[in-house]
């Protein structure tokens, strides 16, 4: 019997031999899609256990080989795969542009039914528009996760100040306008002694407790605020009801024509 040819280590695929580990290869490339980067500490396990499964399938219609999906993210996106889904585990067929994702656990056992199943058929497949091409990246000095995203620049102190100011010019320009329309709605309606609140409308009620607050008073102008908010609402809706009854009053009186 001859000697079997040593395997090596198992490929990682990236632009410069994807065609020679995958697409050239023939038959099927089962790929797994790791995160290659630094925190990632249960790569050297998966890799082991890949490397495993890989050797004891040495001459089968699969070729193994596995991708830092954390580095060539558009890899994995092709297949809907990413970094949240890692790790994952794909059967690709580069001559009929189809492709199975592996469902489960990560482990040979798994993994190893998963590629037989795909090889006899018996899996369905998905198509694929095209073989994902890879870029070339320096996977060791990628940044990645948080370290990814862009810095943000903090907002100038001045600049914060006046956004503050805007806010409080236009929170006392809403309290005055609603004092102004309280003030000449009580200057239409004839002085009467203090109305009992059980008698009060739920609008009057809100009115009535609405707070006088000094301007230095911030709690007090915070809670003015909320009553001021609760009072529009209330006059909004009062006026929609009028509206509706309005409406409805104009329907009856069509109909006894």
């Amino acid at each position: 019997a001859g000697v079997k040819k040593a395997l090596g280590p198992l490929p990682e695929l990236g632009a410069a031999n994807f065609e020679a580990e995958c697409t050239k290869a023939g038959g099927l490339c089962a790929i797994a899609l790791l995160d290659g980067g630094p925190d990632n500490t249960n790569k050297e396990a998966q890799l082991e256990m890949l490397t495993k499964m890989r050797k004891k399938r040495a001459g089968g219609p699969l070729t193994f080989s596995w991708i830092d999906a954390t580095c060539h993210t558009n890899f994995g996106g092709a297949f809907d795969i990413y970094e949240t889904d890692l790790p994952a585990f794909v059967v690709l067929s580069p001559s009929k542009l189809k492709w199975a994702r592996a469902i489960g656990a990560f482990d040979e056992a798994t993994l190893g039914a998963f590629g037989t199943g795909v090889a006899t058929g018996r899996i369905r497949t998905n198509d694929v528009a095209a073989l994902p091409t890879l870029e070339e990246v320096d996977c060791a000095t990628l940044p990645r996760g948080a370290e990814a995203l862009p810095e943000e620049t903090p907002l100038d102190d001045d600049f914060m100040a006046e956004i503050l100011e805007e806010e409080r010019k236009e929170r006392e320009a809403r309290e005055a306008e609603v004092a102004a329309s309280m003030g000449a709605a009580a200057a239409d309606t004839p002085k009467a002694e203090a109305k009992d609140k059980s008698k009060m409308t739920k609008l009057e009620k809100l009115e009535a407790d609405v707070e006088e607050c000094s301007a230095m008073d911030l709690l007090c102008a915070a809670r003015r605020e909320k009553q001021m908010k609760a009072v529009d609402k209330e006059r909004t809706l009062q006026e929609k009801l009028k509206e509706i009854a309005k409406k409805k009053r104009k329907k009856k009186k069509k109909a006894q024509k």
